[in-house]
Parts: C-alpha cells; structure tokens; sequence
C-alpha cells in the first residue's frame, strides 16, 4: 500500500517539476511529499494467553503506560513450586551444617543418662562387692564379676558420649557443598520465574500514538510477534522527492517548509537523509534537459508539534533559503 503511494508521489512529482522546468528554471518549484512514520511494535517477550489489553487504537500514552498484559496464573503457580524448593533446599543446607536436629539430640542426651545411672550404679556395687571380698565374706570371683560390670558400664556411657559428639558434627565438606548447589539452583529458578512474571507486563517503551491492535483478550501470542503498533511522537518523518538539479540546493540538515491541508502555518523540517540512488529513471540516455527528471528520495524530521501531521498525508516542501553564516 505504501509502494503504491509512494509511486503515485514520484509520478506527480515528476509532472509538476517538468511544468516547472517549462515555466522557467529561475522560479523554485513546490517539491511533493507525504508524511511516513517509524513505527515501534509492542510484542512480548514470552509466550501466552492475553489476558487484557490496556489501551485502544488511536490513543496517546506516556512512556512505561502498560499496553497490555499475559495470563500470569502458570507462572505463578511455577514461582511457587520454585520458591518451596529453595526453602526444601536451605533447610536441607542448614541441616548439613549443623547435625542432627535438637529432638534428635535429645534422644542421645536420654541414653547418656540412662548410661551413667547405670554406670554409677554399677560402681556402687563393685565398692560393696569389694568391702565384702576385704572381709573375706565373698569370694574373690564376686568381685571380679561386679569389676566386669562396672567396666562395661563405663564403656557404655563413653559410646553415648560419643554418639553425642558425632551427632553434633556438621556433613563432611563435599556434602555440605552439594546441598549449596542446590540451593543456588533453587534461587535461580525463584529468579527465573520472577523474570518471567514480570514479561507478562508489556510497558510503553516511549510515549506516543497507539495505532494499530492486532490481538484480543483470550488470544494467544506467542513470543516475539506484535500485538500493537506504536507512533512515537518523535518519529514521522517527510518524505519529498528532489530533482536532479536541485540536490547541490539541499545539504544534510538543511531547512525546509512544509505545508499540507488543515496544518497549522510555518512548520518546518530538517533534512537528515539524501537518497544515494535515484527513485525514478529513463530509459534513456540523459541528457542536460533530460537531468531534472531524475529524482532522489529524501528524509527530513519535522521540527516542533507533529502532532497534527498523519501517516500517508501529503505535504508541499520547499527549499528554505541558507540563514546567514550557515
């Protein structure tokens, strides 16, 4: 549709210069035009269900306005399961790190006591078995066999003891280092799934006209693909066509005047790009007079409100005289 507008703009044009040429060289003819814009395309950056646009075609917003939002249940339910397995992972760390648990500890500290009364309880004995044996009451036999007693009595409380302090130790290094990349893991996947929450927001990169809405809510997207167009106020451009002739007339940042139907007077724009090729040739050879029906595409940004200006509108241009000194 534009090749097609643009075509037409290059044919009028070159009907208006070659009048202009027959009427005399020494009048600067009303170069044609029409307003073109850089469109930006608001699409997402994941996949999914869109729940709500949030503007309509033909509205100004403000950059950062949110322009529309995707189905955030799923990820959700994702940031949950990801954030109980870093908690099951930091748990699983800090269990490492420390030993058993307090009432696993208390169990052990219950068999310690168990162990010394039955230790001193088997002191008692030996000591009255071996007052017995000093009087001669006893054989000797009876206190070897209350000594035994005693002996493993003591060996008993050492073993509890010692169950103690291995419950107390933390996991040996390579242990404790696995359960930390499970707990880096788990973070990342928290980190992940925030990520992607927060994609499902599609902001305004800056402020302009909405101009087209190609989905509804309840449509799915996927990722990457389009679902609005945005006009960014500082990006409609004139595009005009100049004559072979006139191109030593228009320098990079040159000022022109631009008029068009139901725009207000005196906008003007600077030209920011010349087309190295022209946009329509003979097929002939060119001679002197055949020169000013070649003609170059070229870009200028309008200066000022641009407000009023349309996509597709045609504009007169024409060549500003040189300020002094520039």
């Amino acid at each position: 549709m534009r090749v097609a507008g643009a075509l037409f703009v290059v044919l009028a044009a070159v009907a208006t210069l070659s009048a202009c040429g027959r009427a005399g060289e020494a009048d600067a003819p009303s170069l044609q035009g029409y307003v073109e814009g850089d469109f930006v395309y608001a699409a997402p950056e994941i996949a999914g269900r869109i729940a709500d646009i949030e503007v309509r075609e033909g509205a100004q917003v403000e950059a950062g306005a949110l322009l529309f939002t995707l189905d955030r249940q799923t990820i959700e339910a994702e940031l949950r399961q990801s954030e109980a397995e870093l908690a099951a992972a930091e748990a699983e760390l800090a269990d490492r790190r420390e030993g058993q648990r307090p009432v696993e500890l208390s169990v052990i500290e219950a068999q310690i006591d168990k162990a010394r009364a039955s230790r001193d309880q088997a002191e008692k004995e030996f000591q009255r078995q071996q007052d017995l044996f000093q009087r001669g009451v006893i054989a000797k036999a009876r206190l070897d066999q209350a000594s035994e007693t005693l002996s493993v009595a003591e060996a008993q409380l050492a073993e509890a003891r010692r169950q103690k302090d291995v419950a107390t130790l933390p996991a040996r290094k390579a242990q404790i280092e696995a359960a930390e990349r499970q707990v880096e893991a788990a973070r990342a996947g928290v980190t992940q799934a925030k990520t992607k929450l927060a994609k499902t927001n599609v902001r305004a990169p800056e402020a302009g006209l909405i101009d087209d809405v190609y989905y509804r809510p309840g449509e799915v997207v996927a990722a990457g693909e389009p679902v609005l167009s945005l006009l960014p106020e500082s990006e409609r451009k004139i595009v005009f066509f100049v004559p072979e002739p006139q191109l030593a007339q228009l320098p990079h940042n040159a000022k022109i005047a631009i008029s068009c139907d139901n725009c207000p007077a005196g906008l003007t724009a600077r030209v920011t790009r010349v087309s190295a090729e022209a946009e329509f040739t003979p097929p002939v050879i060119f001679s002197e007079k055949r020169r000013g029906k070649l003609l170059f595409r070229a870009e200028a940004r309008p200066v000022g409100d641009t407000a009023r200006l349309r996509v597709g509108q045609p504009v007169d241009v024409r060549l500003v005289a040189a300020e002094p000194g520039s």
